[in-house]
């Protein structure tokens, strides 16, 4: 991996780790589901490592977190505006969660929508709500998607990671107030 997008890499997660969570020291108690509720929207940038400096793409991204029966539901809707595209692509995604055995941890109350090569769930770590997705691909290749997102002073701090077969493909920056508050 050259110097050059192997710096990029840590600054941008930097950036992220850094965006100005609302529980910075590790001896605080992570949040419930409740304190990730509401309507956020916003824009960030996408970058792909794997084509360097010509890897990167405006999104503008709207995200819901709302209560679900005994759960929570996530529910998101990205327009990515990509150079090589002549139109934006338009991708949406709703999971709903339900706590599992283990503290902090939840799985999906339902099969998503999608292949059923497919295992989603959600974790609460302080102040940071992160749904990993991980999919099963043709010939047995995988993909895993992690959102993070962190509570920050008027929203969320979203920080993306896409890894297929262990390579990182896409990583993601964003900023989303949260409406009405």
């Amino acid at each position: 991996m050259p110097a050059k997008l192997t710096r990029l890499i840590i600054l941008v997660g930097a950036l992220g780790m850094f965006a100005g969570p609302l529980a910075t020291s590790s001896w605080a108690a992570d949040l419930a589901p409740e304190a990730f509720y509401g309507r956020y929207s916003g824009a960030g940038i996408s970058q792909n490592p794997l084509v360097g400096d010509f890897g990167y793409a405006n999104r503008d991204m709207d995200v819901e977190i709302g209560a679900h029966g005994d759960g929570f539901f996530v529910e998101w809707t990205t327009v990515i505006y990509d150079f090589t595209a002549d139109e934006p692509r338009r991708r949406a995604a709703r999971l709903d969660f339900v706590p599992s055995a283990r503290a902090g941890v939840f799985v999906v109350a339902a099969s998503p929508a999608g292949p059923a090569e497919q295992l989603a769930w959600a974790s609460i770590n302080e102040d940071t709500l992160t749904v990993s997705i991980l999919a099963i691909l043709e010939g047995g290749s995988y993909s895993v998607q992690t959102y993070h997102r962190s509570l920050t002073e008027g929203g969320l701090s979203l920080y993306f990671v896409g890894d297929r077969d262990g390579q990182t493909t896409r990583v993601v920056t964003a900023f989303l107030h949260k409406e009405g508050g």
